[in-house]
This record gives structure tokens, sequence and C-alpha cells, in this order.
């Protein structure tokens, strides 16, 4: 497991997927993302299977990863 510190929150790589868990608020995004960038403007970039969408700052998938690029 590795952990990249993004300000408030930390990425955590885990068998080659990404997640995300803060201590303030508290919140986990598990690891099953092929990527995840910044958190920006209340919104979390992911990669899935090839394609990008965005996830709020609980995990849940607001725009649904049917993108090629975000």
């Amino acid at each position: 497991v590795n952990t990249y510190n993004n300000g408030s929150y930390y990425i955590v790589v885990q068998n080659c997927y990404y997640g995300c868990i803060s201590i303030k608020p508290k919140f986990i995004i598990p690891c099953k993302y092929d990527w995840l960038g910044e958190y920006s403007e209340g919104l979390i970039p992911f990669k899935k299977n090839g394609k990008y969408g965005f996830l709020d700052k609980y995990g849940t998938e607001v725009i649904k990863p049917d993108y090629d690029g975000c």
C-alpha cells in the first residue's frame, strides 16, 4: 500500500488501484479506480476501465465514467 498526501486527504494505491482516505471530514473511497485526480470544486476526477468520470467527496460516482478524457 502506497499513500500520497494531497493536502486534506491521502490517495492510497493498493494492488495498482487507487482509493482515498481522509481524517477530517472522514471519508473513504475504496481502491477500485485506475486513477484519481485532485479534489477540486467538490469533485474528484477518476479513471475506471479506460473511461473518466467524477466522484463527490463521499465516493459517489456523480458523473459516470463515460468519457475518454477529463
